[in-house]
């Protein structure tokens, strides 16, 4: 029994032997063992010849593997099964599992297991609550390593393995772990790595207003799929700086919110979970210049509701358009009432449905109503009592008419988006107005694909003139562009609309509806919006959605379509065309004159100072025009011969009057022709390619003056064919003057190609006959397209400044081919030009203002100071010897300086105040003294080592002055002497009435040459502070062209204060600061401080002066000196020094930059002041 049991035993024994050597085998003989691999790294005390046994008896058991390609653990982890039958992974894996198809894995390296899990990049907890749950903190890294990557799972936050991979191909096809490549080379190769996207986060930034997909796209990543937009902000473009669209930036939310930049979060994220509930900003970027040069930042506060009362007015002529836009509305507005319009009964019903289908039955009225005045003709009319019973109005349509197919679409779609449909835009639009009271309209940027010229009145003149007298509001800019809602489509104050929507308008103001593209009340109403909300003293925003901008009290106006092309670009236009017509006047020859009737106001002004009496030329010529037209019923033209022939007929001005008149407006006018070179250059190649050439002109210069200007720019024999309206009855604004070319020529449109200035009469005109144009702006446009800003007023106030400016404005917009796509688009290209343009018109208005002061009739002589009078004299002289006008006191240069004249004004009384209250001041006592009274103190008292600040150290310079009282009256005694002697010289003696000429500020000198002489002056000055009536105290007078109060300079509107030391800089003379006097002779000849300029400098000041100098003649010999004579506005003369210090005219002279302006005076070095000039800013 015994040896039975043990029998069984043994065999037992021997079956389980002969299986393990039989599994021994098998596991030797396997690719997935490796013998010396196990004994390096898994049982190093074990024999190769026993690896395989001691893998099947113990290793498994001990969580050992048996090569790198099989990791025993991990098939166990991966395999509950095998692991709860106690079975040898790897037997069970050569025995079952590979024939099941189950998934084995390599071993993972401890180093690289360690490597991993030391990583910042790589986080366990957030690998296991997101990536795998099941897998336990010990094991996360090996388990990332292992399968974790392969299954495209991300180590952490910070890290995103797939978009590792998909970002670097190389990586991806070597197989290699995307952690594990980046730490071990990739983060030394600088390869990016984003965070990981939270499929969580996703849906609210898509669903986000914030988040504009599009935008994104083209702004940061044009190659990214629509679809992985978001995913791209949220893993990368938000860590780089990349904002998610136009409305939000991201970089100004994390600088503004320190917290929200420190926890790591996205910025557009945490606005949309808690920051906008919790109230705080977005930026909102704002311009206040025409050109939006400098971006100012709004911080802008979205609500959730508002507090005022809104409408929303809708013009509903296509309801399916109707439907799709409400959904928007109410998703953006927080509360509304509803007003709509249409046509039809029938439509009527079907939007009163989609109403009450949106909730709104009970706040929504629907009225049909005529046909008449589109969009603008139920506004005005049928809802005007009820849209006054609110704060704010949206005003919108469903118009498809004004281009055809996608691109209309396109247009209607960025309206919408502006104002409504996207709801951040519309929730920008309720802050602006619940912030702002003094916004009263907002509308958006004109669409990219609308051309330019739709920014100016075209065929809506004669609409615009009635409604706006109608509404009583003066108006004097039809011939400029404009800012408005082009569209038809804004928000808007309630009260801003006001006088439109009280006017009394009725269906019956409005034509029949005929399918009219233009010259409309409608369309006249679109254009008076911005007027009529200016009028009511409210501003105007338009929003461009693209850049996040709102633009105050501006627009872009798509100029760029113009200002970016050259005049090779224009040639192209000569391919194809058999036939150019030509446009005249401001296209082959222009006016040195913002407007041409500025010419018939200075025939005017000219004949009534010769008749010594009112003369009502301007009004009487215009009313015998007219009543020549009516004559004629409107048909044909008139020339100017039959216009001052109904003139002397009627009686009203004299016959001789008359035919003065007649004489010199034709002898001024044309005389004022300046040709436009580059246009002429088109007209002459046009010529050489063998097209037929054309004139067609609207004038009233009969046909043989029209011959006699194209001679005198030698283009005569280069026209085939002269169309003159008088000559043949037609006219191109009117239509008729097209017709009559078009069948005199008998060329296909399509072949015809005109050339002209005027957006009505020569570009619309020609689009709307598809004939094919070439715009060559006027260059009063240009300029105001390039920042300029007119004066205010009409014709009768504004024509000397018209004229003044004239020439300036020649040279600036002479060339309509600007090659320019953004600002600035003026070029003036010498010091010459710049001293013209720039200093020649404020030259000319200082010096009217000058000579037209009642004063200078008291007085005998005029003395210009310090080194500004250098010039100032020599232009005064000019005027006074070349004009016939030695009417005029006599002027002279008066060599002083506030330093020499503070000096000698303590001759006549100890006074430290005059030398600590003249000023702020920097830099040692002893330069002090010095720069303010030419004093230098004995080096013992060591003046030079001590430094002072003014006037915070006002009582120690004064106590320290005390000590040297007997040191500085004996200096101030021999200072006045020297003065007083050099005045005596220059005539400026006791007793005579005597005026200094300066360009300002505080008449300092004056002050102190009245007590240095003890008499009282009269002083003109270009600008002043009020604290130049400090004159008044010793019996003087200062008077000035530009009064500036209490302005500080740095943030002055006032162009020449603001740019103050660009005058003085153009003023200064060709020598050093005076610093006292000395006797030569006979004579007291000033001294005078080095001069720190270079020949070049000198070089360059003589050619602006020279600049200016020609500019003054220029404009005097044509329009003589009765200008001068003229109430000068004075915005306009200044504009061009703006324009030249704001960085909005280019100009590549250098060394004009190096000019500056000494301030010793103050112990500040030279100021670099056309080097200064602004460049665009953003903050």
């Amino acid at each position: 029994m015994i040896f039975r049991d043990v029998f069984r035993w043994a065999l037992r024994t021997l079956d389980v032997v002969s299986d393990s050597r039989s599994a021994e085998r098998r596991l030797a003989h396997s690719e997935l063992f490796d013998a010396a691999w196990y004994q390096a790294t898994q049982a190093p005390t074990v024999s190769l010849d026993q690896a395989a046994r001691h893998y099947l008896q113990h290793g498994a058991a001990l969580g050992l593997s048996p090569s790198p390609f099989f990791d025993g653990p991990w098939y166990l982890a991966d395999n509950p099964d095998v692991a709860a039958a106690g079975l040898n992974p790897l037997l069970h894996y050569l025995d079952c599992g590979r024939a099941e198809g189950r998934p084995v894995c390599p071993v993972a390296d401890p180093a690289s297991v360690a490597r991993i899990e030391r990583s910042d990049l790589f986080d366990a907890g957030w690998y296991r609550a997101t990536q795998t749950p099941n897998v336990t903190a010990d094991r996360a890294a090996r388990h990332y390593l292992q399968t974790g990557a392969a299954r495209g799972l991300s180590p952490g936050p910070r890290f995103d393995g797939p978009w590792y991979l998909a970002n670097n191909a190389d990586v991806a096809a070597a197989g290699q772990n995307p952690l594990l490549h980046y730490l071990n080379d990739g983060r030394s190769e600088g390869r990016p790595i984003c965070p990981f996207t939270d499929p969580a986060a996703l849906a609210p930034i898509e669903g986000s207003a914030l988040f504009d997909a599009d935008w994104y796209r083209t702004n940061h990543a044009p190659d990214l799929p629509p679809n992985q937009a978001a995913r791209h902000y949220l893993r990368e473009g938000a860590a780089r700086g990349l904002n998610p669209g136009p409305l939000f930036d991201g970089n100004w939310y994390l600088g503004t919110n320190a917290d929200v930049a420190e926890a790591g979060l996205n910025p557009l994220l945490h606005y949309l979970k808690s920051g906008r509930a919790e109230g705080r900003p977005i930026r909102l970027a704002c311009s206040r210049d025409a050109q939006a040069r400098v971006i100012e930042t709004r911080p802008i506060v979205l609500r959730e509701t508002v507090s005022a009362c809104i409408v929303v007015v809708v013009h509903a002529f296509y309801v399916d358009v109707f439907e799709e836009l409400l959904p928007h509305l109410v998703r953006a507005i927080p509360r509304f009432d509803l007003l709509v319009s249409t046509d039809q009964s029938g439509k009527k019903g079907a939007i009163e449905a989609a109403a009450a289908r949106a909730g709104l039955a009970d706040r929504c009225r629907v009225v049909r109503a005529e046909n008449r005045g589109r969009n603008f003709g139920p506004l005005v009319t049928v809802f005007a009592q009820d849209i006054l019973r609110y704060d704010l109005v949206l005003h919108v349509h469903t118009k498809k008419s004004l281009f055809s197919g996608a691109e209309q679409t396109r247009w209607r779609d960025e309206i919408y988006r502006a104002l409504f449909a996207n709801a951040a835009c519309a929730a920008i639009a309720l802050s602006l107005f619940e912030d702002d009271s003094r916004i009263g309209l907002f509308f958006p940027e004109t669409s990219a694909h609308i051309v330019y010229w739709a920014h100016t009145w075209l065929a809506n003149i004669g609409p615009g003139y009635g409604l706006l007298a109608r509404l009583g509001l003066p108006y004097d800019g039809f011939d400029e562009y404009l800012d408005y809602p082009v569209g038809g489509m804004f928000w808007a104050r309630v009260d801003a609309l006001r006088p439109l929507l009280t006017a009394g308008l009725t269906p019956q103001d409005f034509p029949e509806e005929h399918g009219q593209t233009d010259g409309t009340l409608a369309h006249a109403i679109e254009r008076v919006i911005p007027i009529v909300c200016r009028s009511q003293g409210y501003r105007a925003v338009c929003f461009d959605y693209d850049r996040g901008l709102a633009r105050f009290d501006s627009s872009a106006r798509n100029w760029h379509q113009y200002s970016a092309r050259n005049q090779d670009q224009a040639l192209l236009a000569l391919e194809d065309v058999d036939l150019v017509s030509f446009d005249l006047f401001d296209t082959l020859v222009s006016r040195p004159a913002r407007r041409p009737d500025a010419v018939l106001k200075l025939v005017e002004h000219r004949i009534a100072t010769e008749e010594g009496r009112p003369i009502p030329l301007f009004a009487e010529r215009r009313a015998a025009e007219n009543r020549v037209r009516a004559r004629k019923h409107h048909q044909g033209d008139v020339n100017l011969s039959e216009i001052y022939a109904e003139l002397a007929a009627s009686g009203t001005i004299t016959g001789d009057v008359v035919a003065r008149a007649h004489a010199l407006e034709k002898r001024i006018d044309l005389g004022a022709l300046h040709p436009r070179p580059e246009v002429i250059a088109i007209l002459k190649v046009a010529h050489e390619r063998g097209k037929r050439i054309v004139l067609m002109t609207d004038t009233y210069y009969e046909e043989a003056d029209i011959r006699g200007i194209l001679q005198a720019i030698g283009v005569a024999d280069l026209f085939a064919a002269l169309y003159v309206s008088n000559a043949v009855g037609a006219r191109k604004d009117r239509g008729d003057l097209w017709r009559h070319v078009e069948e005199a020529e008998a060329v296909p449109r399509a072949r015809w190609l005109h050339v002209g200035d005027n957006e009505h009469s020569d570009i619309q005109a020609a689009c709307d006959r598809r004939i094919p144009y070439l715009h060559v702006a006027h260059p009063a446009k240009i300029l105001a397209q390039s920042g300029f800003v007119r004066d205010e007023g009409d014709l009768a106030r504004t024509w000397p400044s018209d004229l003044v400016i004239g020439h300036a404005m020649l040279t600036l917009g002479r060339n309509p081919f600007l090659d320019r796509a953004g600002p600035p688009y003026l070029t003036l290209g010498s010091a010459r030009e710049v001293g013209s343009v720039v200093f020649g018109p404020l030259m000319l208005l200082f010096m009217s203002w000058l000579i037209r002061h009642e004063v200078l009739r008291r007085v005998e002589r005029l003395y210009f100071l310090a080194r500004e009078g250098d010039f100032l004299v020599k232009v005064y002289q000019l005027i006074r010897e070349r004009y016939g006008l030695q009417h005029l006191p006599e002027g002279s240069y008066f060599h002083v300086s506030r330093q020499v004249a503070i000096g000698a004004a303590l001759g006549r009384g100890f006074r430290p105040d005059l030398v600590t209250g003249a000023g702020r001041y920097v830099g040692s006592l002893q330069g002090l003294l010095w720069n303010r009274a030419s004093f230098t103190a004995p080096a013992h008292h060591g003046l030079d080592r001590l430094d002072v600040r003014l006037p915070g150290d006002a009582s120690v310079v004064e106590r320290i002055m005390t000590d040297l009282q007997p040191e500085i009256t004996a200096h101030g005694a021999d200072m006045n002497a020297r003065f007083r002697a050099y005045a005596r010289q220059e005539g400026l003696d006791a007793g005579g009435h005597h005026a200094v000429v300066d360009v300002g500020y505080s008449a300092t000198i004056q002050k102190m040459m009245q007590m240095a002489l003890g008499q009282p002056l009269i002083g003109f000055y270009m600008t002043t502070f009020d604290t130049a009536q400090g004159v008044e105290t010793d019996g003087g007078a200062a008077f000035s062209c530009f009064r500036a109060g209490t302005e500080n300079p740095e943030t002055s509107a006032l162009p020449v204060l603001a740019h103050g030391l660009a005058v003085e800089a153009f003023l200064t003379a060709p020598h050093g600061q005076v610093v006292g006097y000395e006797t030569t002779g006979e004579r007291i000849a000033p001294l005078f401080k080095a001069d720190p300029r270079t020949p070049a400098e000198h070089g360059v000041l003589a050619e602006l002066h020279a600049g200016a100098e020609q500019y003054i003649t220029d404009t005097l010999d044509l329009y003589g000196p009765d200008l001068l004579l003229a109430d000068i506005p004075r915005k306009g003369p200044q504009e061009f020094l703006r324009l030249l210090m704001q960085g909005l005219i280019a100009t590549p002279s250098e060394p004009m930059r190096t000019l500056g302006v000494e301030d010793d005076f103050c112990g500040l070095p030279i100021h670099r002041v056309y080097a200064a000039a602004e460049n665009p800013t953003s903050g």
